[in-house]
This record gives structure tokens, sequence and C-alpha cells, in this order.
């Protein structure tokens, strides 16, 4: 991809920080999960995910299980929590 174009970045790893940040590692029964403990949850391996994150491969229903597991730990996911889009200035 050419600098300066604009991109859909997957932004699940921050999400995640977001959300220990914000409830704590444990916050009432709803435990973030790790990356290797999400990947696990919903069937894929690490490597899926940070190729996912990278944008090697874009998969959304990948992206649609993330948001369940996320949301049956407790957590209001949604797809804007995990996915973002960056004009091009923000892109570059």
């Amino acid at each position: 991809m050419k600098a300066g174009q604009p991109m859909i970045k997957i932004t699940v790893r921050e999400h995640l920080k977001e959300l220990e940040a914000r409830e704590g590692r444990k916050a009432q029964g709803a435990n973030v999960p790790s990356i290797p403990e999400l990947a696990a949850a919903v069937g894929v391996t690490r490597a899926t995910l940070y190729n996912l994150e990278k944008a090697k491969a874009l998969n959304l229903i990948l992206l649609d299980k993330l948001i369940m597991e996320l949301r049956r730990r407790g957590f209001g996911t949604d797809l804007k929590d995990v996915l973002t889009y960056l004009e091009q200035d923000e892109a570059a």
C-alpha cells in the first residue's frame, strides 16, 4: 500500500489494552483476555491474530468471532472497537 492512502486498521490489541486500563484485568467477573487466550477461545492460533492485525488478511468472520467472544465475557465490544478507518493523512 502506498504511503498516504486511506487504510483499514485492525485494533484488537489496542482494544484489549483499553479494556484492561479501564476495567482492570478482572472486572466484575469479566476477564480481559490476552491475545493467546482470545485466539484459543475462537479456535485460531496467535499467528492468525498477528496476521489479522498486520492487515495480511482481513477476515470478517474472525472479527465477528472475536467480538462475540469479548461480548460473551461481558464486554460491550462492537466492530468500531476492533476496526478503524484511517484517512489519507492519518495513514501516512
